[in-house]
C-alpha cells in the first residue's frame, strides 16, 4: 500500500523541542485572533485574546523566539498576564544582535506592558463611570463628570452604553 499524503507529525527529539513547538501553536492561535498585541517583532511580542470558539481567555508570547502560553477566566486576567510578560522581556535581555537596538526594543516593550495596562486601566475607568450612571443623572452630574475626566458630555453617554471604555 502506498502512502496518499504526507505525515502529519512532526517528531522532536528533544521534549523541550516539542514543548516549544506546540506553545508556538498556542501563542500564534492567540496572536491571530487577539483582541491585543503588542511587541519588538514577531520574536518579541505578546497578546491577550479569546482563545477560539471558547469562554476562556488567553495570554501567548514570543521571548526571543521562545512561545509561552497562559489560560485566564477573564479578559483582566489574561491583559494582565500579556503586560506581565511584556515587562519580563523588557527587564531581560532582546535578543537584537547590538546593545543600542537591543536597549530600545527593551523601552518599547516596556512601553507596550504601559499601553496593555492603560487599556486595563480604561475599562475599569468605564465600569466606574457606568455604575455611576444612575446617580449621575438623578444629581445631574453627567456635565461636570465628563469636565473632570476631560471627554464631552456625549462621550459620557457612550461610556454609559457600553459602547466606549469597556472590555468585551
Amino acid at each position: 500500500m502506498s502512502r496518499t499524503a504526507e505525515p502529519t507529525a512532526v517528531n522532536y527529539p528533544l521534549a523541550l523541542e516539542a514543548e516549544y513547538a506546540f506553545h508556538r501553536a498556542l501563542a500564534e492561535t492567540v496572536f491571530a485572533d487577539a483582541a491585543v498585541s503588542r511587541g519588538w517583532d514577531a520574536g518579541n511580542r505578546a497578546a491577550a485574546g479569546r482563545e477560539p470558539g471558547g469562554e476562556r481567555w488567553a495570554a501567548a508570547w514570543m521571548s526571543n523566539g521562545v512561545p509561552g502560553f497562559s489560560e485566564h477566566d477573564t479578559w483582566n486576567e489574561a491583559h494582565r498576564a500579556a503586560a506581565r510578560q511584556l515587562d519580563e522581556m523588557a527587564d531581560g535581555l532582546v535578543l537584537t544582535g547590538d546593545t543600542l537596538t537591543a536597549q530600545i526594543a527593551s523601552a518599547h516593550l516596556r512601553r507596550c506592558a504601559n499601553q496593555v495596562r492603560d487599556t486595563l486601566l480604561t475599562a475599569e475607568l468605564g465600569e466606574a463611570v457606568r455604575l455611576g450612571k444612575g446617580w449621575m443623572q438623578e444629581e445631574r452630574m453627567v456635565t461636570q463628570i465628563a469636565h473632570g475626566l476631560e471627554v464631552n458630555r456625549r462621550f459620557v453617554y457612550r461610556v454609559f452604553e457600553g459602547t466606549e471604555w469597556r472590555c468585551p
